[in-house]
């Protein structure tokens, strides 16, 4: 059975310890030459279990072309919208579709994307590992892993009966 309210809940990239809420979490990623890369989900400051500190679960504040904002933001449709804007501006700003990727890191962008708005994704993602060694996904292919049906099965299969 999951443990995470899919689509809420979150591990934060800092301290592994439970989002609990939306509001609590936050998206940081570094902007360089008009180029995106290490997105990373964490605590809001005034959430984080290491809030005593200045920068709490922050791991990019201190660095050059840092970039935030509150989880939330980056929910539902709407915040589909605002992380594909950064695969590509899309056919209003760019109709002939010349314009280039924005994306520095691809995989760390599309790691995001699938924690933010793929059910089941962020506790299965845990027993990954786990389940590879098992045999579970040795005749897979790109997909099939993050499908929610799969997802489920790699939870019940592998997770933690805690």
């Amino acid at each position: 059975m999951p443990k995470l309210k899919p689509l809420q809940q979150w591990y934060c990239d800092t301290c592994d310890e439970l989002i609990q809420k939306p509001e609590d979490g936050w998206v940081e990623w570094i902007r360089q030459n008009n180029r995106v890369q290490d997105f990373r989900i964490c605590h809001h400051v005034i959430a984080s279990p290491r809030q005593h500190s200045e920068e709490g679960c922050y791991a990019h504040g201190d660095k050059r072309g840092e970039a935030s904002h509150h989880l939330k933001v980056f929910l539902g449709a709407d915040g589909m919208i605002s992380l594909l804007s950064d695969v590509h501006v899309g056919p209003w700003l760019d109709p002939q579709g010349k314009a280039t990727s924005g994306l520095g890191d691809a995989a760390s962008w599309a790691e995001t994307f699938r924690r933010l708005h793929v059910p089941y994704y962020e506790e299965a993602r845990r027993y990954f590992a786990r389940a590879r060694a098992g045999g579970y996904s040795d005749d897979d292919n790109e997909i099939r892993p993050f499908l929610e049906s799969s997802l489920l099965d790699i939870i019940q299969e592998y997770g933690d009966d805690e």
